[in-house]
């Protein structure tokens, strides 16, 4: 309540929450405040990323030193390949 995540919530369905072990799978600690430049913000860190080989042919590096763990690849790109006899 104290960050705004819920308005309210009782002391039992609380306990209740605790008891079932769920509270570790609810990940609010990902879900940052509003943040109005997100997109304009992950545009530029994804321009760097993407233009680094070129600049560290030039002899710049590229250092990250603010990873957005929120922001994360949740599906492949590209399927899998399908599995096959006596292959892990």
């Amino acid at each position: 309540m104290q960050r705004g995540i819920i308005k309210s919530i009782s002391p039992r369905h609380a306990s209740r929450l605790l008891k079932k072990g769920i509270s570790n799978l609810i990940r609010y600690w990902l879900t940052p405040p509003a943040d109005p430049k997100r997109e304009e913000t992950m545009r530029s860190i994804c321009t760097v990323h993407h233009d680094a080989p070129s600049l560290a042919k030039q002899g710049e590096r590229i250092m990250s030193t603010d990873e957005l763990t929120g922001v994360q690849a949740l599906e492949r790109k590209h399927p899998g390949l399908p599995l096959g006899l006596g292959h892990v």
